[in-house]
């Protein structure tokens, strides 16, 4: 994974949300933009919204590695081969 996402060029993964539509009290859609090896790419995500004096949310997002012009490594001359998606789980926490 290390190789795959170019670490040492760049070491952070970057996950911003830009906007939250709210469908109900607890549920939403976020636009979330992702930045990744250099690449900034933005996705509709839904989530689960909990509110309080510090409010979360939750969600998860499937990506392909490929919209970030990455290539799966390829291990023992191409018998292991990596997938193209990577799911991240996020929960945010946001004071008021």
């Amino acid at each position: 994974f290390h190789d795959l996402i170019k670490s040492d060029e760049y070491p952070e993964i970057l996950l911003e949300i830009s906007k939250v539509k709210l469908r109900t009290k607890s549920f939403g859609v976020a636009t979330v933009c992702i930045t990744m090896a250099g690449k900034q790419r933005y996705y509709e995500v839904p989530i689960n919204i909990s509110n309080g004096e510090i409010a979360g949310f939750q969600g998860e997002l499937e990506l392909n590695i490929k919209d970030f012009e990455l290539e799966p490594p390829k291990k023992l001359f191409g018998i292991i081969v990596v997938k193209d998606e990577i799911e991240i789980s996020f929960d945010l926490k946001v004071k008021k």
